[in-house]
């Protein structure tokens, strides 16, 4: 979800907010590792409160960002490791077209 959009859910609840206080939040959040960035989506950052472990998928064309169960490729970490690198944390993001924006570039109009 990006600030905006998170900005767009709470002003109703909070009229008094504002988007520079979501967005101070949310960085305060992501330095103490409650949120992580996943994405970008026209040009703005896209935040997910879920940390564990999982990847993403992220419609090139949409922006929609689906979590995907999968564990981290070990046998990278390790080459990386043997190779001296000190790896902290990883990330996988899929690209490419949701099957909605599939269909749509295919010709097929709903």
């Amino acid at each position: 979800m990006s600030a905006q959009a998170i900005y767009q859910k709470i002003k109703d609840q909070h009229p008094d907010i504002s988007v520079a206080t979501v967005y101070r939040n949310l960085n305060i959040l992501l330095e103490s590792g409650f949120v992580q960035i996943v994405g970008h989506s026209s040009q703005k950052e896209i935040y997910d409160a879920r940390t564990d472990v999982h990847a993403h998928f992220i419609c090139r064309d949409c922006g929609l960002i689906e979590d995907i169960e999968v564990e981290p490729d070990q046998r990278a970490i390790q080459l990386l490791q043997a190779r001296g690198h000190q790896i902290t944390s990883n990330r996988i993001s899929l690209l490419g077209r949701c099957p909605t924006c599939a269909q749509n570039k295919a010709g097929v109009h709903s």
